[in-house]
């Protein structure tokens, strides 16, 4: 039996990975400050990474933090000798370059801390689609929004009265 160009482009679709398609995308803006008993977009995007233990997916996440408080809610911190976290808002608005530097983000669900949450974020070089960057809204010069977005697969473990949630840089 020969193989027609139709018989190996069906080959060959069918040994290819999955690719981005195969992925969702998470869009959640997260309000640090919301502590109070119900808190439906924390709720949401955590049942969301839940349903997507082991999946890659494309995150788009923004980070409110904590008003007028020395503690955003978040640490955003680089992955190099002597790191200094870095808190949007007095001077730090834009792109974080991430060129050559990995970060780390911490935070957890702000009403009850029951999901410690950590996101290895790429660095530029190796991962193109990963962008950090410090919004500025209608607080001012003073602890402005986070917003992450790129790809990662997510993985959650059960932790003593808690799930956490660790999220790893992948390429789409």
């Amino acid at each position: 039996m020969q193989a027609t160009p139709l018989t190996l482009a069906l080959i060959i679709c069918l040994a290819a990975p999955a690719t981005a398609h195969d992925q969702h995308t998470i869009t959640a803006t997260l309000d640090l400050s919301q502590t109070g008993a119900e808190n439906p977009a924390a709720d949401a995007l955590f049942e969301q990474l839940d349903a997507s233990d082991g999946q890659v997916i494309t995150l788009d996440l923004t980070l409110s933090p904590i008003k007028n408080a020395s503690d955003p809610g978040y640490q955003l911190m680089p992955l190099q000798s002597n790191p200094e976290p870095v808190i949007c808002g007095n001077g730090t608005f834009g792109t974080i370059e991430n060129l050559q530097t990995l970060f780390t983000l911490d935070f957890q669900h702000p009403s009850h801390f029951h999901a410690p949450t950590m996101i290895h974020i790429g660095d530029r070089l190796r991962f193109p689609h990963h962008d950090i960057t410090c919004g500025y809204g209608d607080s001012g010069a003073e602890n402005t929004s986070l917003r992450l977005v790129g790809d990662f697969i997510v993985e959650t473990a059960g932790i003593p009265t808690a799930i956490s949630y660790t999220l790893f840089p992948v390429n789409p």
